[in-house]
């Protein structure tokens, strides 16, 4: 059994074997079992620089991922459970769903089978998991690995810190499927093919141009929106915004020149700037990478998005949706033509987590834009009447919480798009974001793409989508109703 809570060294190799040198390949004999270290990270730092590098100490065979999602009564968080034959890891991240001021440690159990009625598995690990006190807490994690496998349907159920007995949080492990998206620019002639095992291994990038694209392209990446055609005539990219994706904030000024810095310092999108450029010059015909900041996964996921393909002027060459393949994909669709006028386009793969949502609205009356509106699932349908939406929205009942989730001090803070068994289920701009809404006028529209990981877009059908007045009012604004697309 090893055990670690709170990021700490596991083993200190500079000590036992020295230093690293540029260029040299070292080969030592150690005593660390291979299960022990699957699954942690190594880290580099550099003597003079200070300079630190990591990355995931993986095996080499398939390794199979389970994740349960706890949502209390007193702990909310993930846990993953990993598994190859090198060995198996359980990974997790709890915090209390109420306002604590302290961090706590827990005995856990696996069950062979459902919460209610599974049966306690020989525990294959000793000691406690780690609670933090606020969601996204270094203190509320805990990795554990042992050598072997378990097999069959299994739950982890987590105690009290106090009451010992009492049963803070239960969920099932559920299975987490490996995902394939693709991107054709048919006319242009290339793909971008991704693979992805789970949330915790990096993403297989294959890219593939016949010659002659390469020597009319300059660049390529992801755009924040994907493309939707409207009927246009001679518009290449129509709603691609031209802004490549960029979810954790790289700065352009420190961006290296194209194929001469590590992933890390290159958006996510910027495919061409992480793989190599394109052009007359360009050795860029097929690549193959492993990318693990791009993910297919989660609240940074690209699927849904454009990739596209730009001229060396800037101007996109070709562009396609990035779409998983072999799934069944349910839609869903909350339209607006009064008091504001647009749609929120709901989609989810079938028995997969992650909900993909589109927003575009607009004011249809002239003025000014406004700002910071909040948007929620409600319990029930509204009334309409003749149109699609109204701002008569009392029908609309209570925020959707199926879970209880406590909204009392600190919900603000702690709901996010990384935390979201924090958040109630319906609140949508708690745990992506509020909306700013452009009169039409204007020439432009409210777009907004997100990728939801923690509701069942299944859950939402036949409920209503309440839009909230400017600056983070209470007030309604508009509400409409979450109705199946065919």
């Amino acid at each position: 059994m090893s055990r670690s809570v709170y990021a700490e060294r596991y083993a200190d190799l500079t000590s036992a074997f020295g230093r690293l040198r540029p260029g040299q390949d070292l080969t030592v004999a150690s005593g660390l079992k291979l299960w022990a270290v699957v699954g942690r990270s190594l880290v580099l730092r550099g003597v003079a620089s200070g300079r630190v590098a990591c990355a995931p100490l993986q095996p080499a065979g398939r390794v199979a991922t389970l994740r349960a999602e706890l949502h209390g009564p007193q702990l909310g968080g993930r846990v993953a459970l990993r598994q190859s034959a090198a060995g198996s890891g359980l990974l997790s991240q709890l915090y209390h769903v109420t306002p604590a001021r302290r961090d706590s440690l827990h005995r856990w159990a696996l069950l062979r089978g459902d919460c209610e009625r599974g049966e306690p598995v020989p525990s294959p690990v000793e000691g406690p998991l780690a609670a933090g006190r606020a969601p996204g807490v270094l203190t509320g994690r805990t990795f554990v690995s042992w050598n072997g496998m378990l097999d069959g349907a299994l739950s982890i159920v987590i105690y009290g810190d106090k009451d010992t007995a009492s049963i803070a949080a239960c969920a099932p492990l559920r299975p987490i499927e490996p995902r394939q998206a693709v991107a054709n620019w048919t006319d242009l002639g290339g793909t971008v093919l991704l693979r992805q095992d789970s949330p915790y291994d990096a993403t297989l990038v294959t890219v593939q141009f016949r010659r002659e694209a390469v020597r009319k392209a300059y660049s390529y990446g992801i755009d924040e929106l994907p493309t939707i055609s409207r009927g246009e005539i001679g518009v290449m990219c129509p709603n691609v915004r031209g802004v490549i994706y960029n979810p954790l904030g790289v700065s352009a000024d420190r961006v290296p020149s194209p194929g001469e810095g590590s992933f890390e310092q290159y958006a996510v999108g910027d495919l061409s700037g992480k793989y190599g450029p394109l052009g007359e010059n360009s050795a860029v015909e097929f690549v193959q990478v492993h990318d693990p900041y791009l993910t297919l996964f989660g609240p940074y996921s690209v699927v849904g998005r454009s990739a596209v393909v730009f001229r060396p002027d800037g101007v996109p060459l070709a562009c396609a949706n990035i779409a998983l393949e072999g799934v069944k994909l349910l839609t869903a669709v909350a339209t607006f033509d009064t008091p504001v006028q647009g749609q929120a386009i709901f989609q989810q793969a079938m028995g997969q987590s992650d909900v993909w949502m589109y927003v575009e609205l607009s004011h249809p009356e002239p003025g000014g834009e406004t700002y910071g509106h909040t948007w929620s699932v409600h319990e029930r349908l509204v009334r309409t009447g003749s149109r699609l939406s109204s701002a008569w929205c009392a029908d609309a009942g209570s925020v959707y919480n199926p879970y209880n989730v406590t909204t009392t001090a600190g919900y603000e803070c702690q709901c996010s798009a990384l935390a979201p068994e924090r958040c109630v289920a319906g609140d949508l701009s708690g745990r992506l974001d509020t909306l700013d809404i452009p009169p039409f006028s204007s020439g432009r529209l409210a777009q907004y793409m997100f990728t939801d990981p923690g509701i069942e877009l299944s859950q939402l059908l036949e409920r209503s989508l309440v839009l909230g007045g400017p600056d983070f009012s209470d007030t309604p604004l508009a509400c409409t109703n979450i109705l199946a697309h065919n």
